[in-house]
């Protein structure tokens, strides 16, 4: 039998629901939907913003806090920034990071 949980390094977040403007140290909430384990700080976690179905790299994070709410199958929590990405690295990390196709590309 299969587990209903997915291990991610990468937080996923609409444009919609990111925080603006995106300053390091700064602490924010999320919810994803699914049951998720992200990996906890001081392990980062990559930041991505989700643009019609495209990975735009924004940088890391650490979780500082995450629920799991298996009634609903979602997972929420806690992440401070730690790490906000230079245009150009952002970049090279939609080319080189994001799953095939999916980079953003502006």
């Amino acid at each position: 039998m299969g587990s209903l949980v997915e291990f991610n390094d990468t937080l996923k977040i609409a444009r919609t629901d990111l925080p603006s403007p995106l300053t390091v140290g700064t602490r924010h909430t999320f919810r994803r939907p699914g049951i998720r384990l992200f990996h906890p700080a001081p392990v980062r976690v990559f930041l991505v913003e989700e643009i019609d179905g495209q990975w735009n790299f924004l940088g890391k994070v650490h979780i500082i806090e995450q629920t799991i709410d298996t009634v609903k199958r979602e997972t929420r929590g806690i992440f401070s920034l730690h790490t906000v990405y230079a245009d150009d690295v952002r970049k090279t990390m939609n080319r080189c990071e994001a799953p095939e196709g999916k980079g953003y590309e502006e």
